[in-house]
């Protein structure tokens, strides 16, 4: 199961919301952590204990890192956090072919050196804590889209069975 909606079915939902959103994605910044955490915690809440959750491209920040691992360990959730390691200069090259092939108005080098910072600042410490806590499995992110899928498909499944 995918969560629902997310930050940008969010911002074409609500206009006041939406034009926030909106400008922290095209500056490169991190929307407030609070807000994020309101998406996550709304999907974990309305979902039954049974059903698997996956949560894409959130709990960046170290205070989400600790309040996801709150909330998951008080609903007896056990989870695992899936990190595709991927180069800087990969994740220039992908941006400049997403930003030609979707137009999309964030993806420019300014908004990139943004989100370089903000990644530096906020999602290492997470990663560092979701490591600390044995959750997070770094997958290879290089490569093909094909090879990358199956690296993430063997990861899902391995870390399924172990469960």
């Amino acid at each position: 199961f995918k969560t629902s909606g997310g930050l940008r079915s969010l911002a074409t939902e609500r206009a006041h919301v939406g034009e926030k959103i909106v400008s922290a994605m095209t500056q490169g910044d991190l929307v407030p952590y609070w807000l994020v955490m309101h998406l996550w915690l709304g999907d974990i809440l309305s979902h039954k204990e049974s059903e698997g959750i996956i949560i894409d491209g959130a709990v960046r920040r170290g205070e989400e890192a600790k309040l996801f691992s709150e909330v998951a360990t008080w609903f007896e959730r056990p989870y695992r956090v899936f990190f595709l390691d991927v180069t800087e200069e990969e994740m220039r090259s992908r941006i400049k072919k997403r930003a030609t092939i979707e137009n999309r108005t964030d993806d420019n080098e300014e908004s990139l050196a943004q989100r370089m910072r903000e990644y530096t600042e906020h999602t290492e410490p997470a990663l560092t804590f979701f490591r600390e806590q044995g959750t997070l499995i770094t997958i290879p992110g290089e490569g093909s889209i094909e090879d990358v899928e199956t690296r993430v498909q063997e990861a899902f499944t391995k870390e399924l069975k172990n469960t």
